[in-house]
């Protein structure tokens, strides 16, 4: 068996600065700190990262499944369990970074899940306030950010696309250059844009901000709340994505 290094050691190893520097808040502050010693732990195992993004898609989908029923310990349940599989989405990472398996297949799982969860969460929450408030606008709203939340990774991958493609055609990485430079920075354009209008905030449509905001919700029975202003403010972040694209990022390039 492969010696498994003290904490501080391991760090080095899984967590590199290049990489850290790249990650939200979230990543850095908490889940990171909590997740090293998570995989230390796995690392004694045969466990693999990939089985670990599995496991983080199951733990998602049960999470999602949770919000359903409308019941606020079940609620809670839900929300706790989303939060434990946003850790496990760093311990993947981890495993694999240290046994060298990481492959292009574990970062296809690791987008798919999240392309997966996220807008099931939201349908699971309208199911659930719907139960209890037999309420339609509670579809409505709920349809609205498990759309625009899957729309928003659309926008993601044809960037991806259009960058693979255009450094294929290019016959000087100029071009190309100039897209990766705008399209890999780490805040949102809806950061930037909050930033400049009023000093240093989070965006609130980010997947990390969201699942506190939702175990919030769960806590104080707000829910129903919850959805409403998820189901305004993800079309919203898409709008201003769509436009901000249109307008500067890939306009005469």
């Amino acid at each position: 068996m492969t010696r498994v290094p003290p904490v501080n050691e391991l760090r080095k190893i899984c967590q590199l600065p290049e990489r850290m520097s790249r990650e939200d808040w979230w990543s850095r502050y908490v889940g990171r700190p909590i997740s090293i010693y998570i995989t230390k732990l796995l690392l004694y195992t045969p466990i693999t990262g990939n089985q670990l993004t599995i496991l983080m898609l199951i733990a998602g989908v049960a999470a999602g499944t949770l919000f359903i029923f409308g019941n606020y310990w079940y609620s809670i349940a839900g929300a706790l369990l989303h939060l434990a599989e946003e850790v496990l989405d760093c311990v993947d990472g981890e495993v694999a970074r240290f046994r060298k398996t990481s492959s292009l297949l574990g970062r296809y799982l690791d987008l798919l899940t999240h392309d997966i969860v996220y807008p099931y969460i939201f349908v699971g929450i309208s199911f659930g306030v719907y139960a209890n408030s037999q309420d339609i606008r509670a579809f409505i709203f709920g349809f609205l950010a498990s759309l625009f939340t899957l729309l928003l990774g659309l926008i993601y991958n044809n960037k991806s696309r259009i960058l693979r493609e255009a450094g294929e055609e290019a016959e000087t990485n100029s071009i190309v250059a100039v897209i990766v430079d705008q399209a890999s920075k780490s805040d949102t354009r809806l950061t930037r844009l909050l930033k400049q209008a009023g000093g240093k905030v989070q965006d609130p449509t980010s997947p990390h901000i969201i699942m506190h905001v939702i175990l919030i919700g769960a806590i104080f029975n707000w829910l129903h709340i919850i959805l409403i202003i998820y189901g305004i403010l993800i079309p919203c972040r898409w709008l201003l994505e769509v436009t901000f694209d249109l307008k500067y990022t890939f306009r005469g390039r």
